[in-house]
């Protein structure tokens, strides 16, 4: 292995009450697990994850957040489409951390909820992802994260890529 890619907290019952505290649990988290990937010689990624769901990291502003207070810059981000796509932020997480996505995850959705659909088979905006991926010169992993239309997905993602 040489990428441990893990998912970031949630919020609890108690969020509420103690405003930013699954916050600041999350960092001292992530900092333990970067820690013990180090002493492995792995490289560490977060996964982003929707909201609709409790989690804390889910948007940019969210990573960008973890970076200036943590300044573990050489975590990257997993970016998985179909959960950006629940929050709308498929093309913001492109221009705005392209250099921090080392890896993606690709399924659709119909932007309610996380179905790992083919692609083409929910709402995102492929040709504008493609775009976007052209654009930011993307040349990392891409994982396909779907049950049915395994094939059609790898086709089209080939066709949309090349």
């Amino acid at each position: 292995a040489q990428l441990w890619v893990f998912h970031p907290g949630a919020k609890t019952g108690i969020s509420g009450f103690y405003p930013d505290q699954d916050w600041k649990q999350n960092i001292q988290t992530i900092q333990n697990l970067h820690e013990i990937a180090e002493k492995f010689g792995l490289n560490t990624a977060i996964e982003n994850l929707p909201e609709k769901y409790g989690f804390l990291m889910k948007t940019p502003k969210d990573f960008q957040r973890f970076y200036k207070e943590t300044n573990l810059y050489d975590v990257g981000i997993v970016l998985d489409v179909g959960h950006a796509n629940l929050e709308n932020q498929t093309t913001t997480f492109l221009k705005k951390l392209p250099d921090k996505i080392v890896h993606m995850h690709l399924s659709d959705n119909m932007g309610e909820h996380d179905q790992h659909l083919g692609i083409g088979h929910g709402k995102i905006n492929w040709q504008q992802f493609a775009e976007t991926l052209k654009e930011i010169a993307y040349d990392k992993n891409i994982i396909i994260e779907t049950i049915e239309h395994v094939p059609e997905s790898l086709q089209k993602l080939r066709e949309m890529t090349t």
